[in-house]
C-alpha cells in the first residue's frame, strides 16, 4: 500500500507525537516524509506480512485477493475524503488487473466489501477540518508509497504469476514517486503534520482491517 505491498492495532491509535518527529530538515522545513515514515513505520511493517503477496509462493489467487482489498480500500479512501488527487485512475488500474486475473483463474469479480468502519468516520473529520489538504497528503503518502513496494513484488513475482502482466504492481509513471515527494518538501505547520500522520496511520489501519477480514 503498501514497502513490498500496499493500515493496526486499535483502529483510533495515535501516530508518534510529533514532540518526538525526526529532526532531519530540507533547508528551514521539517522533512514531512520522515515525520510520516516515523508515525506508520510499525504499521507498515505489520501490512506488509498481513498482504497476499508476502507469502512464500502466492499464486494467481492470491494475487486476485491482492487486488480486491486494495479496490475495497481505495474505495473506502474515496467515500471519507475529498479531493484525492488520482483515486479514480488508481481504482480503475486495480480493477482492470482484477478482472484479468479472475479471467485467468476461471473467477469473477465479485461485488465490493462494505468497509464501514472507525477509520472512515475519523478520515471524514479530518477531511472536514482546517487542516484537510494536509490529511489527504497523508492518505496519499500510503498510496504512493504502497506503489514503491508493488515495484519490488512485481520483479519477485512477476515470472511465477506469469501470464498475468502485472500492471498494477508497475506503478505508472516514472516520476510518480520523485514527484510526490516535491509535494512532501513543501513547508508545513506542526497542525498540518500533525494532520497529515493522523490520516496516514488512519488509512493504514483501514487497510489492516480489510485485510483482517479476509484472512483465512
Amino acid at each position: 500500500t503498501p514497502r513490498q505491498a500496499a493500515g493496526y492495532t486499535d483502529p483510533l491509535m495515535s501516530p508518534t507525537p510529533l514532540a518526538a518527529e525526526p529532526t532531519e530538515q530540507l533547508g528551514d522545513r521539517v522533512n514531512l516524509r520522515a515525520v510520516l515514515r516515523a508515525a506508520t513505520a510499525d504499521l507498515h511493517a505489520h501490512i506488509d506480512r498481513a498482504m497476499p503477496l508476502a507469502r512464500s509462493a502466492p499464486t494467481l489467487a492470491d494475487y486476485l485477493t491482492h487486488l480486491l482489498l486494495l479496490r475495497d480500500w481505495l474505495g473506502a479512501l474515496g467515500q471519507s475524503m475529498s479531493g484525492l488527487n488520482g483515486l479514480a485512475d488508481e481504482q480503475a488500474a486495480v480493477l482492470a488487473d482484477a478482472e484479468q486475473a479472475a479471467a485467468l483463474i476461471g473467477h469473477t469479480v465479485p461485488a465490493p466489501r462494505d468497509a464501514a468502519g472507525a477509520e472512515q468516520a475519523a478520515l471524514r473529520a479530518l477531511d472536514d477540518g482546517a487542516h484537510a489538504d494536509a490529511a489527504r497528503l497523508g492518505v496519499r503518502y500510503v498510496i504512493e508509497g504502497s506503489h514503491l513496494g508493488g515495484k519490488v513484488l512485481r520483479r519477485r513475482w512477476g515470472e511465477r504469476l506469469a501470464p498475468h502482466p502485472l500492471g498494477y504492481l508497475g506503478g505508472g509513471a516514472p516520476d510518480r514517486w520523485p514527484a510526490f515527494l516535491n509535494e512532501l518538501a513543501a513547508a508545513r505547520s506542526s497542525d498540518e503534520r500533525a494532520a497529515a500522520c493522523a490520516a496516514a496511520v488512519l488509512a493504514f489501519q483501514l487497510l489492516q482491517r480489510l485485510a483482517d477480514a479476509r484472512a483465512p
